[in-house]
């Protein structure tokens, strides 16, 4: 998988765009809402950023880091960022 990847369309379309960035643990995948950038910083996010392009995704709660590796078939949220995109 070539990354940064970046996912423009989604079956839910609540959502601009994905930007998943591997280059050094922590992961950081970014959503780009209408009106806000989400970042959540954690491991094993492409398998996120999988679900929420199909539709699949519920709910993203994050957990302290020394949780990460409980589960290794899971991906783990370990921040979540929401920075509102301001009107220039």
């Amino acid at each position: 998988m070539d990354l940064p990847r970046q996912q423009a369309n989604s079956e839910c379309g609540a959502f601009y765009g994905l930007t998943l960035s591997q280059d050094a643990p922590p992961e950081k995948l970014t959503i780009a809402f209408a009106t806000a950038d989400v970042t959540l910083t954690g491991w094993r996010l492409d398998r996120l950023a999988d679900d929420l392009r199909d539709g699949d995704l519920l709910a993203v709660r994050a957990l302290p880091a020394r949780y990460a590796n409980l589960d290794k078939s899971r991906c783990s949220v370990a921040s979540i960022t929401v920075e509102p995109v301001g009107k220039d």
